[in-house]
């Protein structure tokens, strides 16, 4: 019994501590931190500061749905109840249909990725900003007409590797400063001819208008 309270609580407490680490920089994201919006390794919602609150409903709903879940499962443990009877089967139940809510909130996160739209869901300083299909088809329109696709700031970077990291020689790195873009470029070094600073530097001409003229260093 002690194992399955133990397993019970453990999973409630581990789905709020993710709950809690993604709510805690909501307030600066939505006063238009877009650095605050941690790293999130996942292709089925978009995360990012544009759709962060949208993104946060998905999160929330599942988070506290997988927490209820373990507490009841926690309960009827502790009270020896059988499964499908009680306040235990009432918590898991409620915990599962937070869970299916996530078939509704998804595609509003898509909706809201693509649209911008309800400006509800949007942080205030970036509800001006193009959905993601006003997006493409505008950088569609610039490539046809000849220009760079954006016109985001790109910023170049020369990195020195740390001695141990078995790679001795610095190397270009591009990398677009929107945090929705997560355009970067490479510098080839089996090209012959231009040098690694401009060779990046064209490619980041091909993406963007907006190239930054000073080169930061990186340890």
């Amino acid at each position: 019994m002690l194992g399955s309270v133990l397993g019970g609580l453990g999973v409630a407490v581990a789905a709020l501590a993710v709950l809690y680490r993604f709510v805690r920089p909501a307030p600066a994201i939505w006063r238009g931190d877009a650095s605050a919006v941690p790293a999130v390794c996942t292709t089925m919602v978009a995360a990012h500061a544009r759709t962060y609150l949208s993104f946060l409903l998905c999160l929330g709903t599942a988070t506290t749905g997988v927490a209820l879940g373990g507490v009841g499962f926690a309960l009827a443990a502790v009270t020896g109840q059988p499964v499908g009877e009680g306040w235990p089967v009432g918590l898991a139940a409620t915990g599962f249909l937070l869970l299916l809510s996530n078939v509704v909130l998804v595609p509003l996160n898509w909706f809201v990725d693509a649209t911008g739209r309800p400006k509800l869901l949007v942080p205030p300083p970036y509800r001006d900003q193009p959905g993601s299909i006003a997006a493409g088809r505008r950088r569609h329109r610039r490539r046809r007409s000849g220009r760079a696709e954006t016109d985001h700031l790109v910023e170049i970077f020369e990195v020195r590797p740390e001695p141990d990291d078995g790679q001795q020689a610095a190397f270009y790195l591009a990398i677009c400063a929107d945090d929705e873009c997560g355009w970067t470029a490479f510098a080839d070094r089996k090209l012959r001819g231009p040098s690694e600073e401009e060779q990046v530097r064209a490619k980041a001409r091909q993406h963007s208008t907006n190239v930054a003229a000073d080169v930061q260093r990186r340890p």
